[in-house]
């Protein structure tokens, strides 16, 4: 009697602060290290690089959002063709007129994402598997509603986005920058 093979278990990425301007998305043990950073000499810029090594500690940079007064903000990534240009976030998330809790977006795969709430949790799925989450993003909690955290925020990723985690991320970032 042969038994189904497992299913692998998805990886967890915590994000250190509430806050999207400087935070850092890291897996328990550092070996997936993301870093969110909005420099104090230059407030209108927020960027996401990734470490490529845990023993140099050398970044890369992999998004930017740029932010200035009464526009919209405006997001550029860095795909394995270089840097794309400044485009306005709208161009990059479509949201529904129907107010619906839900988003679409064109993966770097050229696929079509959309991010979903379902209970309550918001979850990136394919288009056209929409039962089966990419990512579920887990908000924190707190002890007592206002308190110290108790639970961190964090990426629930499934496995089988590993060999696309950086566009995952830079698309989790996109989204929760605008």
């Amino acid at each position: 009697m042969s038994r189904a093979p497992s299913k692998p278990s998805p990886i967890f990425l915590q994000l250190a602060t509430n806050s999207l301007s400087n935070n850092t998305i890291a897996s328990e043990n550092d070996a997936i290290y993301y870093e969110v950073r909005t420099q104090s000499w230059d407030p209108n810029m927020t960027r996401l690089s990734r470490r490529l090594d845990s023993d140099s500690r050398e970044l890369s940079l992999l998004a930017e959002v740029e932010r200035k007064n009464n526009s919209e903000p405006r997001i550029r990534c860095n795909w394995v063709e270089g840097f794309t240009e400044f485009r306005n976030s709208s161009e990059w998330i479509k949201i529904p007129v129907s107010k619906s809790l839900s988003a679409t977006f064109p993966g770097v795969d050229g696929k079509l994402y959309r991010w979903l709430v379902v209970k309550g949790a918001l979850q990136l799925v394919r288009d056209e598997t929409p039962e089966t989450p990419l990512v579920t993003f887990h908000r924190h909690h707190r002890h007592m509603m206002v308190f110290r955290m108790s639970k961190h925020a964090s990426l629930e990723v499934a496995a089988e986005c590993l060999a696309d985690l950086d566009a995952i991320v830079c698309e989790c970032f996109q989204a929760l920058s605008t």
